[in-house]
């Protein structure tokens, strides 16, 4: 079966995606109580029995997580002292429609406007208060999200990384990046600001801090990777690179190979440690290492 909005997704996975029949009861469930038509990206995401856990367990790990079905049921349950049933209702009223929602240290929270479209834009609201939450625009349409996510946290866990940072990013730049790779939305559950650009299984994604830009590049192997460096090198721009930080789930070894292939051909500037790159460049406090 041939999914028609989130096929690439389960691609980039290599799964194959199960419609259940019970989940679909589920959704028109949530529609007759509520009076609403659920848009159809929606309604075939939430319809695989795959999608609650593809979500919970890659994307929101260590978060206590409230996905998109438990709103409709019967208990009541409390975050953050704003009865969450409650929520789902007032939002409604305005036009949204509350996908699912995170909280530990920091709340968050995901929706969609009900717009009429079949792939309607996705919304994030970062630790604001409630009823007045600061929402913002987090990607165009759902299954656009829901693709970059699954890139982000998935696909990306499996490749090789080159952190940089550069105190300049011009128009220039951004145009012939655009021209030699495909420009992508910029889409961040922490509503981070900045570019990417991909092209195969490369991908370049930068973002805009108060001092700097942040660069990330990323690839599938030392060589694919040391390519990349290269083409970003030969449009001018001299990286700043972060030493390797070892930590569990970075590809050590792959990342120190593809560092030293990079590094001896040239194509690099100045060697930071993470320390360092905080001092100079970002305007924000972090206990750990960005990606």
């Amino acid at each position: 079966m041939k999914l028609k909005y989130h096929q690439n997704t389960f691609e980039l996975l290599s799964l194959k995606p199960q419609i259940s029949e019970e989940l679909i009861e589920e959704l028109n469930d949530i529609e007759r109580q509520y009076n609403i038509s659920i848009p159809p990206s929606i309604k075939e995401w939430y319809s695989i029995k795959e999608s609650k856990k593809i979500i919970e367990t890659n994307t929101f790990g260590g978060y206590d997580f409230i996905a998109f079905q438990q709103w409709q049921k019967a208990e009541q349950f409390w975050a953050d002292n704003f009865l969450q049933k409650d929520l789902f209702k007032e939002l409604l009223k305005e036009g949204f429609l509350l996908l699912f929602a995170v909280y530990q240290e920091v709340s968050m929270h995901w929706m969609v406007k009900l717009d009429g479209s079949d792939d309607p834009p996705v919304f994030v609201e970062l630790d604001t208060e409630p009823p007045d939450f600061d929402w913002q625009l987090c990607a165009n349409h759902f299954s656009e999200f829901i693709y970059e996510l699954v890139w982000e946290f998935i696909r990306a866990s499996k490749e090789i990384k080159l952190s940089a940072y550069t105190s300049t990013l011009t128009p220039q730049a951004l145009s012939a990046l655009s021209q030699c790779f495909i420009p992508l939305p910029f889409v961040d559950v922490y509503r981070n600001e900045g570019y990417r650009f991909r092209k195969d299984f490369q991908e370049i994604k930068i973002e805009i801090q108060k001092k700097c830009f942040f660069w990330r590049l990323s690839a599938t192997s030392p060589n694919s990777l040391f390519e990349l460096a290269s083409q970003v090198w030969e449009l001018g721009y001299q990286l700043n690179y972060l030493s390797i930080t070892k930590w569990p789930g970075h590809n050590v070894l792959r990342e120190e190979e593809a560092l030293a292939l990079i590094k001896s051909a040239g194509k690099l500037a100045k060697e930071m440690s993470w320390d360092e790159y905080q001092q100079q460049c970002s305007d924000k406090e972090y206990d750990d290492v960005p990606f």
